[in-house]
């Protein structure tokens, strides 16, 4: 800004209201005080004046985002006022930062103006009344962070404790009572639909039209005050017209379900009782058991692993492979792809990439694309079966008893341990012991104290996978009653088999390992392997030995690089 301390200014006042809210106008000094108690100032003084009115914008604007604070600044800097009337000068600023009120009065006593408030005039060249002036300006931003800070907490306390908050757009499936958020069972019914749909392999715009062509109402729909006013900007159509900017309010029947609100839904935490909340997660009512919403997690983070199989010119998909990306070579790691020739049959295999480079195959041979489509998914349709023996081996077996001693065994030695650290530092604050003496011993309780609280997480989680039985089995009943149906098309048995089986690998002697996607929602670890036989000359006799992997962590297979703690011998053809 420039300074206008040897140009005479003129007699003309800028009077500069702002109130935030309607309760501020209410509880303290209206617009209309502010107003005509400037223009009482002004005519006492015998002077013009220009209003520049704020009202209802907050002072944690910045002053050149409020127009009449940015208007006045401007005509200050042009020498177009002699002073500025404000109520106080908190109406100025209340940069959250501390800096705008200091600036705004660096400004107003460069530039020379006079300050009038209803108590009286600001002469900012005096070095006391400037210094006081600046202390309220860092009193105004203090004040506002302090109440940020207590609003932040109320709603947080509010939201811990399970109150709805405000607002008639709560999440799809839940309503306000007494103030609480409680689910809607009409509305849970649909998102149990919404959830039921994308497992069986429909996409979010078929879920959308299903739910629009049967009449279901959105959540707008449903309530007295569901308008939407949106801004457009001018657009062009593709014949060259032109669409003016203007507004569209759309309500009731306008609101439609979308693909991207079907998927905001899917993806929501709240449905498996996880409330997001500013940057904390707070309970909610489950209306989604957890197993089930972390399937379908991982079926869309797959989604996006998996690229559509390409188009002929006639619109006809060109060599679909029902096993596309989930296949490892055990040997490189490099990813197997599907290779087909229509007029010979033999050659359409799955092979590792490495083939495709000359002098950098690593001897990975390609195996049978029919063959193995079919491997796969008979052992899809075992995997109840699988599951089922998982955990009777863990019923059954030492696990469970293990589990508990060990975790026994490190609460114990966490007690022990914060008896002894408690103890420690005790002597310390008495004096018995010195800096060299203490730090030492601190460290070595605290790294034993993490070490031990890691073995009880672990322990805890090994048990708890047996407590998810339940859940486990009843997603896997969802789709092996979907695999019993004959009539599934490509996209549907790939979509299953995808949304069970995370990967296969393939060794160079075709040991073929496929990993169950149960780790990804439990503490399950179960893969299968099975063992390919083949003949001198090189033609498959089949398979010769499966065995089912149960994994938790204590036995290391040298094929997988996976960790057992045991390996279940279903067959084994010597």
């Amino acid at each position: 800004m420039a300074k206008n301390k040897l140009k005479t200014l003129p007699n003309h006042l800028g009077i500069y209201i702002r109130v935030s809210t309607q309760q501020q106008a209410n509880e303290g000094i209206s617009t209309h005080e502010q107003r005509e108690s400037g223009i009482s100032k002004a005519n006492l003084l015998g002077w013009t004046y220009t209003i520049y009115d704020d009202s209802a914008q907050s002072g944690s604007i910045s002053y050149l985002d409020r127009p009449g604070m940015r208007q006045l600044m401007l005509d200050v800097d042009a020498g177009k006022l002699g002073g500025m009337f404000s109520v106080d000068i908190d109406r100025w600023s209340r940069d959250g930062k501390y800096e705008e009120p200091q600036i705004i009065i660096s400004i107003f006593k460069s530039s020379g103006i006079k300050i009038f408030t209803p108590s009286g005039e600001l002469n900012l060249q005096d070095p006391n009344i400037e210094f006081m002036s600046r202390i309220q300006g860092l009193t105004s931003s203090y004040y506002r962070i302090q109440t940020q800070i207590k609003i932040k907490r109320a709603l947080v306390q509010s939201a811990k404790e399970g109150n709805a908050g405000g607002g008639p757009l709560l999440p799809y499936g839940y309503k306000k009572v007494k103030k609480l958020l409680v689910i809607n069972p009409e509305e849970a019914k649909v998102v149990e639909l919404i959830f039921k749909m994308y497992i069986d392999g429909k996409g979010t715009f078929v879920i959308a039209d299903y739910l629009n062509m049967n009449k279901i109402p959105t959540r707008r729909n449903l309530i007295q005050n569901g308008q939407m006013t949106i801004k457009r900007g001018e657009r062009r159509k593709a014949n060259g017209e032109v669409i003016p900017e203007g507004k569209v309010i759309k309500s009731g029947d306008d609101f439609r379900w979308r693909d991207k609100t079907v998927l905001g839904m899917l993806k929501n935490p709240i449905y498996k009782g996880q409330r997001r909340y500013r940057e904390l997660t707070v309970e909610s009512p489950i209306i989604i058991d957890p197993i089930v919403f972390d399937t379908v997690q991982n079926l869309i983070e797959d989604k996006k692993h998996f690229r559509e199989a390409p188009y002929s010119k006639s619109g006809a998909t060109v060599n679909k492979f029902l096993l596309k990306g989930l296949i490892k070579c055990g040997q490189c790691g490099q990813s197997f792809y599907g290779k087909k020739r229509i007029d010979i049959k033999r050659d359409n295999a799955y092979c590792c990439l490495s083939q495709r480079y000359k002098g950098k195959f690593c001897g990975t041979n390609g195996i049978s694309i029919e063959y193995l489509d079919d491997l796969v998914w008979s052992e899809v349709k075992k995997i109840k079966q699988n599951v089922l023996e998982y955990f009777k081996n863990m019923e059954e077996g030492d696990d469970i008893k293990t589990f508990k001693d060990l975790l026994h065994k490190s609460e114990k030695e966490i007690e022990e341990l914060n008896k002894n650290l408690l103890n420690l530092n005790r002597r310390y604050n008495e004096g018995k012991l010195t800096d060299i003496e203490y730090n030492p011993l601190r460290m070595e309780y605290l790294n034993e104290l993490s070490h031990n609280q890691g073995n009880k997480d672990h322990f805890l989680s090994k048990l708890n996978s047996l407590h998810q039985k339940e859940s486990v089995l009843q997603v896997i009943e969802n789709f092996t009653e979907k695999i019993k149906d004959t009539s599934l098309n490509f996209e549907e048995k790939q979509s299953i088999i995808r949304a069970l089986i995370s990967g296969i690998k393939i060794t160079p002697k075709h040991a073929i390992y496929i990993r169950y996607k149960l780790d990804k929602l439990t503490d399950v670890l179960l893969d299968k392997e099975y063992e390919i036989g083949y003949k001198p000359n090189g033609h498959r006799i089949g398979i010769v030995g499966e065995r089912l992997l149960i994994g938790q962590i204590n036995h290391k297979h040298a094929e997988t690089g996976h960790t057992y703690n045991s390996i279940y011998h279903v067959r084994k053809d010597e």
